[in-house]
């Protein structure tokens, strides 16, 4: 059984919604691209599947509402745009929906956002690739992708980081006791992830460094 859309009105204050009444009476309330993707005009009959089909369409416009205000805040992992649309409650299918569409479209991107937190992370964080590599573990990027974005770090930015880092710290250290002072300094930047190849040069350079200044 169809009824006829009888009247279509803004809904309250905001002008990008309206309130559908069918046979005078109010039926539901879409945002303004629903009303014309699905050309609700005073007067269309709208049967039961046409009354799903565009409840569904207005609960896909909710989703990428809630995501692109998400990502107006910074890039996202197509887990973490997951995890927060079904934290906000909406359909798993339509989620999946709108999800691959983003990835489609270039708005969802694990790979540039893993390479691109790997650069941001180095040069404003002074964090080693094992800690980089747990982060976005952490944010659901796939093990291959993490792998390739590591294989394309800077090298020697990561090198620059860990120096930085050392010779911060190696003022705080004894320096009557080099090994146990190396020692120190190697546990620490192991904890900020560097590994172990970068570290022994970065403390050679230390001490090479201190030597000509004596």
């Amino acid at each position: 059984m169809s009824r006829k859309i009888t009247k279509i009105k803004q809904h309250g204050r905001d002008a990008h919604r309206y309130d559908v009444y069918l046979n005078d009476e109010y039926a539901f309330s879409v945002h303004e691209d629903v009303l014309v993707d699905k050309r609700l005009l005073k007067g269309k009959q709208v049967n039961q599947a046409d009354l799903q089909e565009i409840l569904r369409e207005e609960e896909k416009k909710k989703i990428e509402h809630a995501g692109l205000r998400l990502l107006s805040y910074r890039p996202r992992t197509t887990f973490e745009m997951r995890s927060y649309l079904q934290q906000k409650g909406f359909d798993q299918e339509l989620i999946e929906e709108v999800v691959q569409k983003w990835i489609n479209e270039g708005y969802l991107d694990d790979e540039a956002f893993a390479w691109q937190w790997i650069e941001e992370r180095v040069k404003t964080k002074h964090k080693g690739r094992y800690l980089l590599r747990q982060e976005l573990i952490e944010k659901g990027i796939e093990e291959s992708v993490i792998q390739r974005a590591l294989e394309q770090m800077d090298q020697e930015a990561e090198y620059e980081a860990c120096f930085t880092l050392a010779k911060k710290r190696a003022k705080k250290y004894d320096s009557s006791d080099p090994k146990l002072r190396k020692y120190k300094l190697f546990t620490y930047l192991s904890r900020r992830g560097y590994p172990s190849h970068v570290i022994e040069r970065v403390c050679k350079h230390l001490v090479d460094e201190e030597q000509e200044d004596c």
